[in-house]
């Protein structure tokens, strides 16, 4: 799965997530994204550093440059992730080539 595919799938489980105080994440684990947990701790925490998302703790240490453990209990969506979304789902980029072919094509 690609880097990209993983994050919209984060940021929609935590948008889908809001009306819950204590959401279940099972789905977006790194064994059910069939990826390995260096590369999940990779991308929640370029995620967090891109303000897509917040409370996400990494616990460093050792010689490795992946966190030894993440803890996802506080995590959450923010404004930017909804708008990541909204830019980056398949959804929205059929909708942007709709209006796209619309405003070149006269008579659409």
């Amino acid at each position: 799965m690609k880097t990209h595919d993983i994050i919209v799938k984060v940021l929609e489980k935590l948008d889908k997530s809001l009306d819950e105080n204590e959401p279940e994440f099972s789905d977006i684990r790194p064994d059910a994204l069939e990826i390995s947990s260096e590369r999940w701790a990779y991308i929640l925490e370029m995620m967090q550093d891109a303000c897509l998302i917040k409370g996400v703790a990494f616990s460093r240490g050792g010689r490795g440059r992946a966190p030894l453990a993440t803890h996802i209990d506080n995590m959450q969506i923010t404004l930017m992730g909804v708008r990541y979304i909204d830019e980056n789902t398949t959804t929205a980029k059929i909708v942007k080539a709709a209006k796209l072919l619309k405003d070149t094509i006269p008579g659409l």
